[in-house]
């Protein structure tokens, strides 16, 4: 790249006074014997040097020039001007005998004269064309600045947008050509969007629109009226990356009314061009995630100290965002949130519609089935779906989706094979795995839905067609999960038999899996549960003794395979109960309490224990008997050899006559009434 005529200008100049600061004295040259002489600020002896040397000698103009300024140092300026005049216009020091003589004139007092050559070079320097040349020189700059490396690039930086965006910001300062203008306020949006600065890019962007969209009618209570008369080359694009940036900040209501309006926009205009028409596709998609959960909006202080924060700074932390989007997890990977405000007076998000969402996903897919996003609008219906609780038909939409029913993905088309550099998969193989992880997902839905036999099938399937998908591990898991819950669904049914038939296949094929503990522990229930059933229907005892038997026989499994474990602590703890209490074996009872030295129940078999063995008395009447009747009362003992029990008359009458109440009987003092 050729530098622009400023710097030409700048390195003569240097090469000038590098040649005036080095030039020797000793020099046995004319010429450069008085350019020493200049250079040694001796300007008469300079002037008579220039002026004894022969005509043509140096560079064409060069002796011409240095005799100018020499005679101009000396005070002699009508000379100096006379001498600048010499040096001819195609001379490469044409441009310095003009400033020169400007300054010769200037010191003879002739202003008029000078201005004269001032004004003519200012025009020249200030032109249009000037301007915008010196310009591009800088957007090549930032073009430069701003390219992504190839692969195959060694030891070259990466792209820095950020300098690039100070390059465009810079440009935009000059007075510039609209064209240029135009083609700047672009590239400096493009730039931070790459920053994740989506606030800024979409001020610049609605800018750009404005002055260079004769179609365009901004949103919002303040926002201005456009002006443009002609559109500039950009205007769809633009419009398309707006609402790319107005999604970002959770305007979802702006991003759904700017994508429409480049929908009807490319519709309706004449002259567009293949690349501006095939942008419905996109438009329509970003109307799609405008139906999305809007982006959560930082509080204002927030977002006043993210703006004030470092650049690099603001995009590790927009990095570490995640964005909610009908996409996938993939592709939502991609995209950043800036962190800096934006005008609340733009921003609008959208009630959420999940109607709305669902047709417009539809509507997609049948008007762009080829577009790129149409695979994650495929899967986005069965998110759409599962979300609003439909989840048969969510498991239909999927299954389209694996199938690729409702949409068209051609694997040979051109960059298919190129992998992405943030998630390493070319695009076949992310839609490949975007279509295993929603073949297990499948499964995850019927197992919530308690559907565990379905469950089981589809991540069988899973397992064979894909035995080397990251969700090969969960889906053998999930099946395990799935053939227990199908136990307990029976335990739930109170169908024991197909209970234990499905227990025993589990315990089978899976003796090491830790919930054999619990199903050991649920065979104990089984007997011991319909024990109580009977007690409560007043069944004869001979009814459940047999039941409570088979429940402790049932927990000693435990107890034996399993001695040091919760359930197993649990077991004991319904052991000694059961002895103790249902079967009155007291002695086996409390042993049993006395071993279980582990887990929670260690603790309350362990007060069980103590009260047990202590001495224990209890007095109770069964009901309230009246004057008439014999009374009969309860006693209950606890490790007490003999009971001796007497008996008071109360006179019923003379007790309520003295107390006017015939309750708390028992707060009389029996050392005072005992005969």
């Amino acid at each position: 790249m050729l530098p622009p005529p400023c710097l030409l200008t700048a390195m003569k100049k240097i090469a000038f006074l590098s040649l005036l600061a080095f030039v020797s004295p000793l020099c046995a040259a004319p010429l450069d014997e008085a350019a020493a002489l200049l250079q040694s600020k001796k300007y008469p002896e300079a002037v008579a040097a220039f002026a004894a040397l022969p005509a043509g000698t140096g560079e064409p103009g060069y002796a011409s020039s240095l005799h100018a300024l020499a005679l101009l140092h000396a005070g002699k300026p009508d000379e100096s001007g006379a001498a600048a005049d010499k040096v001819s216009a195609d001379s490469p020091w044409a441009l310095k005998a003009k400033y020169l003589k400007a300054a010769a004139l200037t010191r003879a007092k002739k202003h008029a004269e000078a201005a004269a050559i001032y004004a003519e070079q200012a025009t020249r320097v200030l032109t249009p064309a000037r301007r915008d040349a010196l310009v591009k020189s800088l957007l090549d700059l930032a073009d430069e600045v701003s390219k992504d490396p190839a692969p195959s690039d060694i030891d070259v930086p990466p792209a820095d947008f950020k300098k690039a965006r100070e390059l465009y910001a810079k440009a935009l300062e000059q007075e510039l050509s609209p064209a240029l203008r135009g083609e700047v306020l672009f590239r400096k949006a493009v730039a931070e969007q790459r920053l994740a600065l989506h606030a800024e890019a979409s001020g610049t962007l609605v800018t750009y629109l404005t002055e260079f969209d004769a179609d365009w009618s901004p949103s919002g209570a303040r926002a201005k009226k456009g002006k443009a008369v002609t559109s500039g080359p950009h205007r769809c694009e633009a419009r398309l990356r707006l609402a790319e940036s107005q999604i970002a900040l959770g305007g979802t209501g702006n991003a759904r009314t700017t994508a429409e309006g480049l929908l009807a926009l490319l519709k309706t205009a004449q002259n567009l061009t293949a690349a501006e028409k095939a942008l419905a596709g996109d438009a329509a998609w970003l109307r799609v995630r405008s139906f999305a959960a809007p982006a959560p909006q930082k509080p204002v202080a927030a977002q006043q100290q993210a703006e004030d924060s470092n650049l690099e700074q603001r995009v590790q932390v927009m990095q570490q965002l995640d964005v909610q989007n009908v996409v996938p997890q993939a592709a939502q990977q991609q995209r950043r949130q800036q962190s800096g405000g934006f005008p609340a007076f733009y921003v609008s998000a959208a009630p959420m519609d999940p109607a709305g969402h669902l047709a417009a996903l539809r509507e997609f897919l049948q008007q762009y089935p080829a577009h790129k996003a149409a695979p994650e609008a495929s899967q986005a219906i069965g998110d759409a779906l599962a979300a609003q609780g439909k989840d048969l038909e969510a498991i239909a939409a999927f299954t389209d989706f694996i199938e690729g029913k409702n949409f068209k993905f051609d694997a040979a088309a051109p960059g298919h094979d190129k992998a992405d550099p943030l998630t390493g998969y070319t695009p076949v193989e992310a839609l490949g795995r975007r279509q295993q992880a929603t073949f297990f997902a499948i499964g995850r839905i019927h197992f919530e839905h308690k559907r565990y036999s379905e469950a089981i099938a589809q991540w069988q399937k899973y397992t064979v067609q894909f035995p080397a998908a990251p969700e090969w591990a969960p889906a053998q898991s999930g099946i395990i999960d799935a053939e227990f819950q199908l136990g307990l669904q029976a335990v739930a049914a109170d169908d024991e038999k197909t209970a234990r038939t499905r227990f025993d296949e589990f315990l089978t094929k899976y003796p090491l899996d830790a919930r054999c503990r619990q199903i050991l522990f649920i065979y104990g229930q089984f007997p011991y549960a319909a024990a109580l059933e009977l007690e409560e229907k007043k069944a004869p005892r001979e009814q459940s003794l047999p039941l409570f038997k088979k429940a402790v026989e049932e927990w000693s499994r435990l107890l034996s395979k399993y001695p040091d474990s919760e359930e197993a602590s649990l077991a004991l703890y319904n052991t000694a109960l059961t002895l103790s209490d249902k079967l009155d074996r007291l002695e086996d009872g409390l042993n049993a309490f006395k071993r279980l030295k582990w887990g929670q129940w260690a603790e309350p078999a362990k007060q069980r224990a103590a009260v047990m063995e202590n001495k224990s008395l209890a007095v109770a009447s069964e009901r309230v008997f009246r004057l008439n009747e014999m009374p009969a009362v309860k006693v209950s003992v606890r490790n007490i050899e003999k009971l001796k029990v007497s008996r008071y008359p109360l006179d019923v009458e003379a007790f309520f006559r003295s107390r006017h109440r015939i309750d708390a009987v028992d707060l009389l003092d029996i050392d005072l009434i005992e005969p």
